[in-house]
């Protein structure tokens, strides 16, 4: 079954007679902006990017929104999500409470509001390379061979 999915635009570019297969792995990025109220009730406020990987729930900073287009591919070379978008979307607040907290002690509860946020695949592609296969981020440029 054909699905329309959001890719994060490649860095890397591999010459097509070269490509073998294109995987798809699911991302969700948030926007999310965190307001702690200080001792003497000032608010501060700190936003940031948070990456979650929703096949294995990792968490990480981002430096922002990545840039997407949209791609028709068949479902077989979309890896399946693990991590629910509430799961993923309760990981990226926290993530980001842990990071204003350690910039800012608060003794009030930190107001956290999701300003933005965005399903995105990244790209593997499987290709040869001299007499190999090789797996390789299009974001990274890193590769592994695959035995």
């Amino acid at each position: 079954m054909i699905k329309t999915i959001t890719v994060i635009v490649p860095v890397v570019k591999i010459n097509e007679p070269f490509i073998l297969e294109r995987i798809y792995y699911p991302y969700m990025f948030y926007h999310i902006e965190v307001l702690i109220k200080g001792i003497l009730k000032e608010t501060r406020k700190v936003k940031g990017y948070v990456a979650i990987d929703l096949v294995r729930g990792l968490t990480f900073m981002a430096d922002s929104m990545p840039k997407t287009y949209k791609v028709s591919v068949d479902e077989k070379y979309i890896v399946p999500q693990q991590i629910t978008l509430e799961q993923s979307e309760h990981l990226a607040k926290k993530k980001m409470v842990y990071v204003a907290m350690r910039k800012y002690k608060a003794i009030f509860p930190a107001t956290i509001n999701v300003l933005s946020k965005k399903l995105a695949y990244k790209q593997f592609i499987i290709a040869k390379r001299e007499n190999k296969v090789v797996i390789i981020d299009t974001v990274t440029g890193e590769y592994e061979e695959l035995k």
